[in-house]
């Protein structure tokens, strides 16, 4: 594997332990094995084709069964020198099983990519659309790596608990901004389980 696969192999991996441990850690429940057992999950991660091969065994070694790729479609084009580049994969893995909410979606999504806002920034658009299809209100979404905070923004328009984690200080104040502005409530911080886990420093839990 080249150096650069390895260190999107790393990060997969980081962000996948993350959303799995983090969830359970911060859920309220009797089971002590998998405390989210009793619930189906679903898992999307947005990737090019190269993160694309790399996260799916990972995913499915950590009990995530991967149903199919969907399309981003972001509408107009980007980088790139041979056919430039307007579509991103959104990897859909679940684990137990949950009819979507909505047959009828197709599974390319169309959906504006954000100009000036924080890198790498993922439309709320776009996150609504799956929270949409695999949650209900009053569910959990979490976000590991939240960034931007675009997904827990959807998240909270679709009165779903939003679970946000980065070790960013400015992507947090990017986020916590952008809740406080829409109402979200901020729960205690959750503290670094060991220095080994550096995607848990910093854990916040924001309801609506």
């Amino acid at each position: 594997m080249m150096p650069g696969n390895v260190a999107r192999a790393r990060r997969i991996a980081i962000a996948l332990i993350a959303a799995t441990t983090f969830l359970g850690g911060c859920a309220t429940t009797q089971s002590k094995v998998d405390p989210f057992e009793p619930w189906n999950r679903a898992m999307f991660e947005v990737n090019d084709v190269v993160d694309g091969k790399i996260a799916k065994p990972i995913a499915e070694a950590a009990g995530f069964k991967f149903w199919k790729p969907l399309i981003w479609d972001k509408c107009t084009i980007g980088m790139g020198y041979h056919y430039r580049a307007r579509y991103e994969f959104v990897l859909f893995f679940e684990k137990g099983k949950r009819k979507l909410n909505d047959l009828g979606i197709a599974d390319v999504l169309t959906a504006p990519r954000v100009r000036g806002g924080y890198p790498a920034e993922k439309p709320v658009a776009l996150s609504e659309t799956l929270i949409l299809q695999s949650s209900s209100a009053g569910d959990i979404v979490a976000d590991p790596f939240m960034g931007s905070g675009s997904v827990g923004v959807a998240a909270l328009k679709l009165s779903r608990r939003f679970l946000g984690n980065d070790v960013s200080d400015s992507a947090l104040a990017h986020s916590r901004a952008r809740f406080t502005q829409m109402g979200g409530q901020e729960g205690s911080l959750i503290p670094a389980v060991s220095a080994d886990s550096p995607g848990q420093r910093r854990l916040a839990l924001v309801l609506p």
